[in-house]
């Protein structure tokens, strides 16, 4: 179960696609229309207390760039969400389970929903520490990306359609990915062979991994009833 921007009638941003290029249009309007209507006041507060130009320059300066980074700021950068896995799952002896996703992915709001279930969220954060981010590189996402998610996404294999997810170490090393015979396995409830694939990474993640917690996360996937998204 995996989704790709054509095969829900969205346009691949480039991938020298600039965070600019790919911000929602009226996040950036807004700003807009918030930036010039402080330059305007700014200068009229300038004349008005005398400021001189220089220093009206600058006050304009520090409002653009402090409205600039609140765009760019809205999702926390890709290594510095890893950094803080790699050390709890260094501290706490897992895996790190990372996984890429947009906002207008079924699939990946299905896996989301799957994996905050009562009786697979305990078991699965047992052995795991879960990391998602957003998918980068796609026009018209309602949810901000994270910076530096696409050199991240390469490192597993990616892209090849979301939701796309790999197991890592504690060092942030790759372990196992979504890909089988080459193709990604999505959200495998549903897909006898992606479902065995699944159980395979996770035994392979988490080598000590208890048959009884293998089995509850199994039976979870064969007899998954999608919900409504």
């Amino acid at each position: 179960m995996i989704l790709t921007p054509k095969s829900v009638g969205l346009k691949a941003a480039p991938e020298s696609a600039t965070l600019l290029q790919r911000k929602p249009m009226a996040q950036w309007g807004v700003l807009l229309v918030f930036c010039a209507t402080a330059v305007f006041i700014l200068f009229r507060l300038g004349f008005k207390t005398r400021r001189s130009p220089k220093q009206t320059i600058i006050l304009v300066l520090a409002l653009l760039s402090h409205s600039v980074l609140a765009v760019y700021g809205d999702a926390p950068a890709a290594d510095k969400v890893m950094t803080a896995a790699k050390e709890k799952a260094s501290i706490e002896h897992k895996a790190i389970f990372l996984h890429f996703g947009a906002s207008w992915c079924g699939p990946c709001k299905v896996l989301d929903a799957f994996l905050d279930r009562p009786d697979i969220k305990p078991v699965f954060e047992k052995y795991f520490v879960p990391v998602k981010l957003v998918a980068p590189g796609y026009e018209h996402d309602k949810a901000p990306e994270n910076p530096g998610a696409d050199t991240l996404l390469r490192q597993i294999g990616g892209p090849d359609g979301i939701p796309y997810f790999a197991f890592l170490d504690a060092k942030g090393k790759m372990i196992v990915n979504c890909r089988l015979n080459r193709h990604n396995i999505g959200f495998p409830a549903g897909d006898p062979d992606g479902t065995d694939y699944f159980l395979e990474m996770m035994k392979k993640a988490a080598p000590k991994m208890l048959d009884s917690d293998v089995k509850i996360i199994e039976t979870a996937l064969r007899t998954f009833s999608k919900p409504a998204i």
